[in-house]
């Protein structure tokens, strides 16, 4: 903020990418300083976190006299500068269809199930060969809580043993690291 001065329409454009993960009160003053602006987003993705709990954001909203209508459209924790943006323009956001980012078998999951297969994956799977190490493994077990509020999986925890343990066996694989990804530690 101390960039630069708090003129209005400073810049001819300001571009904002990633502003699905972006929060309502820091785009405004980036448009306040702004000719133009492009917000690139995608309502799809993530977006900001917020530790301001809806009781609070509410009892704010309150105090400061906005309508319910204002506090809908322009609620900190449920929308974000991409979404606010997306509702202020004439017609549909466009979209980027092409996709370059992700491996073919990873996207292909989310254009099937949230761009109803609208995406044009480009990305050469060859250029993965020996870089890509994503491994699904569907286990059935019993979540066990604890009287501090953890919880575990005792089938998952032996099955990503028995996982990397097979992995490291493999030629070549004894010196490479592994990442585990669970929602149990």
């Amino acid at each position: 903020r101390g960039t630069f001065p708090l003129v209005p329409g400073l810049f001819d454009l300001v571009i904002v990418d990633e502003a699905s993960q972006g929060d309502v009160a820091s785009l405004v003053p980036l448009l306040f300083r702004a000719k133009r602006a492009m917000i690139v987003g995608d309502a799809q993705q993530l977006t900001h976190v917020t530790r301001l709990s809806a009781q609070r954001e509410r009892r704010l909203a309150d105090e400061t006299g906005l309508t319910e209508s204002q506090q809908t459209r322009w609620n900190y924790v449920t929308a974000n500068a991409f979404s606010v943006s997306a509702s202020n323009v004439d017609g549909p956001p466009a979209i980027l269809e092409q996709h370059f980012r992700s491996h073919p078998a990873i996207i292909e999951f989310c254009n099937q199930s949230l761009y109803d297969s609208a995406l044009v994956v480009c990305t050469d799977p060859g250029a993965w060969a020996d870089r890509i190490g994503l491994e699904w493994v569907e286990v059935s077990g019993m979540v066990v809580g604890t009287a501090s509020g953890s919880r575990y999986n005792d089938a998952e925890a032996r099955e990503v043993a028995e996982v990397v343990t097979r992995l490291r066996a493999r030629p070549g694989d004894s010196l490479r690291t592994f990442g585990v990804v669970s929602p149990y530690r």
